[in-house]
């Protein structure tokens, strides 16, 4: 009986395997380049303030919920913002820089022009975030 039933189920796999691949082409083509930077060490860091430039300091952290939340966000306002230098910095690597922010609270965006502090904002606060960027932007 098991020989009868063996060639039934054959087709079916066929058809299975023949089918249609699972992801289309528009799925496969490349994602645009991010126009986020990471700061990895208090001299890049120093750096990047440095240059005078209008630039937005995320403080984040791998635990936390908030900034995993607030990411695609973020990412997006670096697409639109195209004058602002967009800067990730992991407290826990590079705790000497989150000292001298004074973050208290993960995320803290810190927002500098022309290498001076002009603004910052504590908490997953997207509408924060984008008046900052606004008014530095001015």
């Amino acid at each position: 009986m098991i020989p009868r039933l063996l060639p039934l189920y054959r087709p079916s796999l066929r058809l299975l395997f023949q089918s249609r691949p699972i992801l289309s082409r528009s799925l496969c083509s490349p994602l645009p380049k991010m126009s986020i930077s990471y700061l990895e060490s208090e001299s890049g860091y120093n750096s990047a303030v440095a240059s005078g430039e209008m630039i937005v300091v995320d403080c984040t952290a791998a635990w936390c919920g908030p900034c995993k939340m607030i990411t695609p966000h973020y990412e997006n306002m670096s697409k639109v913002y195209s004058g602002v230098k967009f800067y990730k910095l992991d407290i826990d690597s590079v705790p000497e820089v989150a000292r001298k922010l004074n973050v208290r609270a993960v995320p803290t965006f810190v927002f500098f022009k022309g290498g001076r502090k002009v603004s910052e904002v504590q908490g997953a606060n997207i509408r924060g975030v984008q008046k900052a960027l606004e008014d530095i932007s001015i």
